[in-house]
């Protein structure tokens, strides 16, 4: 239901950075930005769904402030989770047409199959590292500086 909701700001919120960033990867000196914008954009969907996000803007925020100070552990994780997901259907496909010799129909069912298994799992791993990101963003040094430093109240006058 959450999804048929927010359908509009989910639809705007994955399909532009998705254009972006096949657009920056369409040309050679555009790749090394299509793969930091696809992490920092990477929870664009859990933003809209998750916490709310009314327009893409937003959830384009919510994700990039997620990653900010966690890139390369969400890129890792990114990759690896994509890996799970994806790889073992395939996997299982190859070597089934490789040494088993069975039809291309069957090999296709069962790695579909297994595909189809393994990716939801892929996802949730995906939503848990963003739910965790969220939990430890307050808790980036810039947003400790932030309660570290003094306020004007209790600024110098109070020293």
């Amino acid at each position: 239901r959450a999804v048929l909701r927010r359908f509009a700001t989910l639809f705007h919120a994955v399909v532009r950075p998705l254009l972006i960033i096949v657009l920056l990867a369409l040309t050679i000196v555009g790749i090394p930005w299509a793969i930091f914008y696809t992490v920092r954009w990477l929870f664009v969907s859990q933003a809209v769904i998750l916490d709310g996000a009314d327009r893409h803007r937003e959830a384009r925020a919510r994700s990039e402030a997620a990653v900010h100070g966690h890139w390369p552990r969400t890129a890792i994780t990114q990759l690896a989770l994509i890996l799970i997901g994806a790889a073992p259907g395939p996997l299982l496909g190859m070597v089934m047409l490789i040494f088993l010799s069975r039809s291309v129909e069957f090999v296709n069912a069962v790695s579909s199959l297994v595909y189809a298994a393994f990716l939801p799992f892929s996802v949730l791993g995906l939503t848990v590292l963003y739910r965790t990101l969220m939990r430890w963003r307050p808790h980036t040094a810039a947003a400790r500086a932030e309660l570290i430093a003094p306020t004007p109240s209790t600024g110098a006058a109070d020293a």
